[in-house]
């Protein structure tokens, strides 16, 4: 059985880094950067399978707008070393389908919403050079508690404050992975139970033959074959290229002994 990893970052300006940037990239989407006067544009990236947003019940409608999200929290954020986000990157069990991750993931993010904070989370397939089992969702949450004014203060009194702390980091963590392990164990025991209804007493390869045959399998996907054809083609454009150049050094210095002959001559050298 698979287990559930979650890790941590910060989303911050003290590593050049723009939270309308980091939620065009997680969602794939379009958004203007007011800040830095730019369009974040991220329609092109491959992979993304859903995305959404959760706030806490009584936040204003901009709230669950992207755009408008983190262009606020960029205007609210006025220190040069703010913090504008946390985020939580969960690898999801490939074991799950798309739907199973999904729902598991938006119910994370209900969740966290529930605490006072806006939630923009991604779920994203794994890269086609990568991993084929690399199935992860980013969670960004905002640093501030939403209010029906806006987003409140982080004085020492907040809930934000809360947010901060290692205790409801781990908390939060071993909440997910708790979350995201149970799901597995239920699914696992239904796959068992029907394989013993279908007579095979619940006999299967087993996790390590299982992992090479999936292995195996991505060795002979297509898109490899096609990298590695137009690597190889690459390549022998690339050796064509270089001969060529050679050559053509070399006719080129011919020539030019040829005119030096020809002039010595001329001047009776």
């Amino acid at each position: 059985m698979a287990i559930a990893f979650v890790r941590t970052r910060i989303v911050g300006r003290s590593s050049n880094q723009s939270a309308v940037a980091c939620a065009a990239y997680r969602s794939g989407e379009r958004l203007r950067d007011e800040r830095y006067r730019r369009t974040q544009d991220y329609t092109r990236k491959e992979g993304v399978l859903a995305t959404g947003i959760e706030a806490p019940e009584g936040a204003p409608a901009w709230a669950r707008d992207r755009g408008k999200l983190w262009n606020a929290v960029e205007r609210v954020e006025r220190r040069r070393d703010a913090r504008l986000a946390r985020e939580f990157v969960v690898a999801l069990p490939h074991e799950l389908s798309q739907e199973e991750n999904t729902e598991i993931i938006r119910g994370v993010a209900v969740d966290l919403a529930r605490e006072g904070m806006v939630v923009d989370w991604a779920f994203h397939a794994p890269s086609r050079l990568g991993d084929d089992r690399n199935f992860h969702a980013h969670i960004l949450m905002t640093t501030r508690e939403i209010t029906p004014q806006g987003f409140g203060d982080k004085s020492k009194n907040s809930r934000a404050r809360t947010w901060n702390s290692e205790e409801w980091l781990t908390r939060q963590k071993e909440q997910i992975e708790a979350r995201l392990n149970a799901r597995l164990r239920e699914k696992q025991a239904g796959q068992i139970s029907f394989a013993a209804q279908r007579g095979r007493g619940g006999e299967h390869d087993g996790p390590f033959i299982t992992d090479i045959k999936r292995r195996l399998r991505a060795m002979m996907r297509e898109d490899l074959k096609d990298i590695i054809a137009a690597g190889e083609k690459y390549i022998a454009e690339l050796d064509r290229a270089i001969r060529q150049a050679i050559e053509e050094a070399k006719q080129a210095a011919r020539e030019r002994e040829r005119t030096r002959r020809s002039r010595d001559n001329d001047m009776g050298y």
